[in-house]
Order: C-alpha cells, then sequence, then structure tokens
C-alpha cells in the first residue's frame, strides 16, 4: 500500500486490505509510508497497530528520503518480503474481500498448473464517486471504456495490458526478471510493463471491480493527468526505439503496441491541428482534415458511450433484485442506461478543455528526463448519486500546485482561436458549423482554466472544504438548534454545496469514520 499524506483515505485502505479473505499466515500487508506529514504517520501508525492487535501480519516501511517516489517505495518495500504474489493498492482503492480468490487463479490452469509466463494480473477499475460532479462523471466513461472494452480486448487479442499502477497482482520473479521498479519515469507502472513484455512474459485481465475515488476537482484532475501525459512521452523516449527495432512479434501485434505506447501524441497533434486551421481554411482544405481529425473521435465518443452504458445496464441487471417486480426492474435499468449515457457530455467538453494543458504535459515530459512526482489529492468521498456526495473530512486536503506557464499559453491559445474566428471572418464566410466549432473549442479551454486556476470556481466537495468549511461549533450548534444529539467526539462530514452559499453536513458517530458506506447519523443543513 504506497502512501504520502493520505490522513483521509489511509485507515480505510489499510483495513481494506487487512479484511481481504486469504489465510493470515500466508498475507503480509506492507504500508509503504513516505510521509512528511505527522498527522498521516499518526494515522497509519495507529491504524497498523490495530490490525497488528487482531493478529494481522501488517508493518510500515518508511524510508529517510523519497527517492524514487511511488517506485522507489514500492523497489525498497519488494526487497523486504519472499512473497511469490504482490498485490497493489492505492491509498483511495477498496478492494472487496474476495479479491485475491479471484485474481490469484488467473496464474494456473484449471488443472492446476503454474502459469509461468504469466507476470501480472489487472483489474478492473471501479468508482466511489462517480456521479459527484462533471468532472467525475467525465472520467467514470472513459476510464470504463479503458477498463471495459480495451484492457478486455487487448488481453484476449495479443496477450499484454498495461498495469494501471493499482488494482493488480504482479509475479514478484517477473518483477525481478525486469529490473525491478524504475522511477526513470513518472508512469512507473506502464514502464516495468514494458519491460516484462521485452523480457518474455504476458500480461492479462480480470473483470473484478475495484472500486475508488475520481478526483472531484478540475485542479485535482489536471495534476493528475499532468503526471500521466508527461510519463507516457518519457515511456517514448525510453523504450519506442526498443518496441520497433529489437522486440520479436508480428507485425500486427507490433502496430497495436505501437500504438499503445504512442496514443498520448494525440494531444500536440490535435493543438497542432487547432493551430493549423486558418491556412486549412485559406487553402480550401478543411473539410479533408475535419474528415481526417474530427468525425472519427466523435463517432468513437459516442459508440464508446453507448458500449459502456450496455456493460452498466448488463451488470445492473446480474446484481438486481428479482423482488422488485418486472416493470420496476425494468425502470430501473433504463434509468441506469440513460444516466450512464448522459455521461458522454461532460466528457467532450472537459476533454476539448484540457487540449493544451495535455499537449505542454507531454512536450514537458519528452523533454524532462525524471519531473517531480505530484500526489493526486485524496478526500474519501462516497457518492453513488448526484445528491448526495460524502466527505470524510479529518484535515484540509492540500492544494495541488498551479503552472501558470501552461495557464499563459491556455490563455494565448484562447484568443488566437477568439482572434482568427472574428478578426478573419472572410475566412470563415459560409461556415457557422466551423465558427460554433472554433468557438467551443475556446468556450471549453477557457472554462476547464478558470475551474481549475480559481479554487473558489472549482467544484466537487474540496472546494467546500477551501473556501466554506464550517467549524465543529457551527456544527455542534445547528445540531442542537434541531434537537440532535451533539456530543465532542462525534466526526462529521460534509455533504456538497445544496445551493449557492449552503452546504449539508453529516454527524457520524467515531467508529463509522473507516466505513462511510455503513455510517448512519443526523443531516442537517446549515449557513456558514
Amino acid at each position: 500500500l504506497p502512501m504520502f499524506n493520505e490522513q483521509l483515505v489511509a485507515a480505510r485502505a489499510i483495513q481494506s486490505a487487512c479484511a481481504l479473505d486469504w489465510p493470515k499466515d500466508k498475507l503480509e500487508v506492507q504500508v509503504l509510508d513516505d510521509s512528511s506529514e505527522e498527522r498521516a504517520r499518526a494515522i497509519v501508525d495507529e491504524a497498523v497497530a490495530v490490525q497488528q492487535s487482531l493478529g494481522m501480519n501488517c508493518y510500515v516501511v518508511r524510508r529517510e528520503e523519497r527517492t524514487g517516489y511511488k517506485a522507489g517505495a514500492l523497489e525498497h518495500a519488494r526487497k523486504l518480503t519472499t512473497a511469490p504474489y504482490l498485490a497493489l493498492f492505492d491509498a483511495d482503492f477498496v478492494p472487496q474481500a474476495s479479491f485475491l480468490l479471484a485474481i490469484l487463479p488467473h496464474f494456473y490452469t484449471k488443472q492446476g498448473e503454474l502459469l509461468e509466463d504469466l507476470a501480472l494480473v489487472q483489474a478492473q477499475w471501479g468508482h466511489l464517486n462517480p456521479c459527484c460532479s462533471s468532472i467525475t462523471m467525465a472520467q467514470s466513461l472513459w476510464i470504463d471504456d479503458h477498463h471495459t472494452l480495451q484492457m478486455n480486448w487487448r488481453a484476449a487479442a495479443y496477450g499484454f495490458v498495461n498495469f494501471t499502477g493499482t488494482a493488480g497482482v504482479w509475479r514478484n520473479q517477473a518483477i525481478d526478471d525486469a529490473g525491478g521498479w524504475s522511477g526513470s519515469c513518472l508512469v512507473e507502472d506502464c514502464e516495468l510493463s514494458f519491460r516484462v513484455l521485452f523480457t518474455g512474459y504476458r500480461t492479462t485481465f480480470a473483470r473484478e471491480l475495484v472500486p475508488a475515488e475520481l478526483p472531484a476537482s478540475f485542479a485535482a484532475y489536471r495534476a493528475q493527468q499532468r503526471r500521466w501525459t508527461m510519463g507516457w512521452a518519457q515511456l517514448i523516449r525510453l523504450h519506442a526505439q526498443q518496441l520497433l527495432l529489437s522486440y520479436p512479434c508480428g507485425p500486427v501485434k507490433r502496430c497495436h503496441l505501437l500504438y499503445q505506447m504512442f496514443l498520448s501524441v494525440q494531444w500536440p497533434l490535435w493543438m497542432l491541428w487547432q493551430l493549423m486551421l486558418p491556412f486549412l481554411f485559406y487553402t480550401k482544405m478543411r473539410a479533408h482534415w475535419a474528415g481526417l481529425y474530427v468525425y472519427p473521435p466523435m463517432a468513437y465518443m459516442l459508440a464508446m458511450s453507448l458500449f459502456t452504458s450496455v456493460e452498466a445496464v448488463a451488470r445492473e441487471s446480474r446484481a438486481a433484485a428479482e423482488a422488485d417486480g418486472k416493470w420496476r426492474r425494468r425502470l430501473r435499468l433504463i434509468g441506469v442506461f440513460l444516466s450512464s449515457l448522459s455521461r458522454v457530455v461532460p466528457c467532450m467538453l472537459i476533454s476539448s478543455g484540457m487540449l493544451v494543458h495535455q499537449a505542454c504535459a507531454w512536450v514537458e515530459g519528452l523533454l524532462t528526463e525524471h519531473g517531480v512526482f505530484e500526489r493526486t489529492p485524496k478526500t474519501g468521498v462516497i457518492c453513488q448519486s448526484a445528491r448526495a456526495t460524502l466527505l470524510t473530512v479529518t484535515t484540509p486536503p492540500s492544494a495541488p500546485k498551479r503552472r501558470y506557464v501552461v495557464v499563459g499559453v491556455e490563455v494565448c491559445f484562447v484568443f488566437y482561436l477568439l482572434f482568427w474566428a472574428f478578426a478573419n471572418d472572410r475566412w470563415l464566410e459560409g461556415h457557422v458549423s466551423s465558427t460554433l466549432g472554433v468557438l467551443y473549442q475556446a468556450l471549453t479551454v477557457s472554462w476547464v482554466c478558470i475551474r481549475s486556476t480559481f479554487p473558489a470556481l472549482d467544484e466537487g466537495p474540496v472546494s467546500a472544504w477551501w473556501r466554506f468549511a464550517p467549524s465543529r461549533e457551527q456544527v455542534v450548534n445547528a445540531l442542537k438548534k434541531t434537537g440532535a444529539a451533539a456530543s465532542p467526539a462525534m466526526a462529521f462530514s460534509y455533504f456538497t454545496r445544496c445551493r449557492r452559499g449552503w452546504y449539508k453536513v453529516r454527524v457520524v458517530e467515531t467508529s463509522s469514520l473507516y466505513d462511510p458506506l455503513n455510517a448512519s447519523g443526523d443531516s442537517v443543513v446549515i449557513r456558514p
């Protein structure tokens, strides 16, 4: 369990890992805590002490220096264990108790023989807060597409999926044969996956859902995407030559692997296409380029939304209770389909708005050797409906860094689009759809940039804490006015904004703090 200042989710992650259904004498839980904050360290130590008192082989691994960031912590801890298999979970992932029982059989044949060439079984990501806001709805769509459709197909067709950094089980020997974890790349998970592939192993995918928290603010999402995009660009610099020239495989598989490795190139290409639009209009080549670079992505986006919606309906159908009645069950499935399908709107808007940010991150990753591993802020959010976003709060989450150079590039890009759209209207004469497309791109980039640059305008429960989080005294006083019981020992958590200036507060017993899904308590609405 790699962690860095995860005071809001650390205890829950440790509890979930120790609750895995596996013999206690064969389950070893390493908490790789590189935290610099004393409060985070204290929470980790307390949670580990609780599990040790229950007889679990759970212990904390700390380093004096955070060399290599997450990859360095994983490699350091790997040398401290002789376990043949390593299950990895980020701090915001909550695996089911049956996770190991579902994943480990993939390393064996039906006759019980060990599959010596299998290095990794990657599980499917689920979501704890898919309906929290527009940003989480957009993420849930493309993550469902990446796992439900793409990784499932890649594993079956080519025997290779890249590790996504969490919710997977590695064979320790395969990592050792590939040279161990390396901090040379910000996506250490994907970098190790390709080295394992070059060593002669294969990887596969299992449709075992492991729910996790999605970044609920634009600033947190941009910080996460910057690290990933930079890492993929670094990966191209490190391993593209070997994949292209040295790795022995057929031409079809090689083309697919190159496509997978170079997929992040779409961001600078997309931005370059936007910058070339005036020239394309002037030379009457707009129609040809639009057919190449606009219509296929739009068609794929719609198809992706449709397929993931059908998958959501199938999953809900398997889990739905038969006692609900046929018509009620059908109405519920229709609601699930429409709700899932509607995610395509925020996904398209936010993907367009992230264009300049992602292109800058890709260029930066290609030109830099390492880079700073900036963690994604966690909030401990649990939300399964748009009307209730539960946030377990102990200390305020740290704000992601703001990169004003990237903001400056985004501002220049927006003014560039607006200038040639209005000042050079003769190029767009008779092309209303093109004018609207340019304005759409400029507005989406402006929207995402503004929401992520100014925390007061950012959405999600994190901004509620930064701006208007009520004090404990305010909560207790509000509860007293409603006649509800209030004591200093209570922990409390915030719901997202109900309406302007109002926040819903849920008070839960301290014993329920680490299990918010089962927490119960009084709810009141207060005005800070």
